[in-house]
């Protein structure tokens, strides 16, 4: 299933259920004062009342800030920590990377789920890339576990963009 918000394309890969296994895409505008509809906060409550774990969260697999309200088919139970924790520290390095001219060519790919359709892990490709030459100007992978105490160092410098 593809989407286009704004100038963002994002396709998602969706289970027998109706809930997301993946999601790739190319981000170029960033959305930062969207406000969640009802709807989706109900999509976020019930995603986490049916295959989350204590301390989870309804959390998107791309950012609201990047597509808006997309319902189930961008919603996961995500752990609390994660969620605001190292995942949000990667889609400020994606809002960065795009209000600084480059857009991002990312891939998400959820794994390890539980019988109730949990995933346990979430795998994070992406590429900053100059729209006008093509240069990449980062690359980054890592695999995440959907639990407290994940970790991701900010790759872009405002400062010293050049600094590995």
């Amino acid at each position: 299933m593809e989407r286009t918000f704004g100038r963002n394309v994002v396709e998602w890969t969706l289970d027998a259920e109706g809930r997301p296994v993946s999601a790739r895409g190319t981000l170029r505008e960033v959305f930062s004062d969207l406000e969640r509809s009802s709807d989706e906060l109900r999509a976020q409550r019930q995603v986490v009342r049916e295959t989350g774990v204590e301390g989870d969260q309804g959390g998107h697999l791309v950012g609201h800030r990047f597509m808006g309200d997309q319902g189930n088919a961008n919603l996961f139970a995500q752990n609390r920590n994660f969620n605001v924790g190292a995942f949000e520290t990667l889609e400020n390095d994606y809002a960065r990377f795009v209000n600084n001219g480059y857009e991002v060519q990312f891939s998400h790919t959820l794994g390890d789920f539980s019988a109730a359709g949990r995933p346990g892990s979430l795998t994070v490709e992406y590429r900053a890339v100059n729209p006008q030459t093509g240069e990449v100007f980062r690359s980054y992978a890592q695999t995440f576990q959907n639990q407290a105490g994940q970790t991701y160092r900010r790759q872009y410098y405002p400062n010293n963009p050049n600094r590995p």
